[in-house]
C-alpha cells in the first residue's frame, strides 16, 4: 500500500521547501508511518481521510525536524531547550493521534462503535 501521505504534504506543513536529503528521509519515514499506523491502528479504505494524512505529516516532521533528537542546545548565553515529544527523534504515534486515528477508521469503516462504556482502548506509554 502507498504511504497516506507524499512529500509534498510534508513540505506545506513544513513551510519550507526540504533539502534532498530531508525529502529522502521523509520519503522513508512516511512509508513506516504508514506501516506503525496500520500496525497500532487498522488498514483504512481506499480513500484516506484528511486526518490520517495530517497525523501521518506530523510524525514525519517530528523526526525531520530533529532528527538527531537534540533535547537541549546553547550558545554563550541562548539556550533551546525542545519538548521530550517534539525531541525524541524517533518515529512514533502521540496518544491523542492514536485516538484520533481510530475515530477516523471507525467513521471510514462505518463502524457503529461509539466508543463507550464498553469500548477497550489499548493504553500505550
Amino acid at each position: 500500500m502507498p504511504a497516506f501521505a507524499n512529500v509534498e504534504e510534508v513540505e506545506a506543513r513544513a513551510g519550507r521547501d526540504l533539502t534532498d536529503a530531508e525529502q529522502a528521509l521523509a520519503q522513508a519515514l512516511l512509508e513506516d508511518a504508514t506501516a506503525l499506523i496500520e500496525l497500532e491502528v487498522g488498514d483504512f479504505p481506499d480513500a484516506v481521510p484528511p486526518i490520517v494524512v495530517a497525523v501521518t505529516c506530523a510524525m514525519v516532521l517530528r523526526v525531520v525536524r530533529n532528527p538527531e533528537g537534540v533535547r537541549q542546545e546553547g550558545i554563550e548565553d541562548a539556550q533551546r531547550i525542545r519538548s521530550e515529544v517534539a525531541a525524541s527523534g524517533q518515529l512514533e504515534l502521540l496518544p491523542g493521534e492514536r485516538q484520533l486515528l481510530v475515530k477516523a477508521l471507525a467513521r471510514a469503516t462505518g463502524s457503529t462503535s461509539s466508543g463507550g462504556a464498553f469500548t477497550i482502548v489499548p493504553a500505550y506509554s
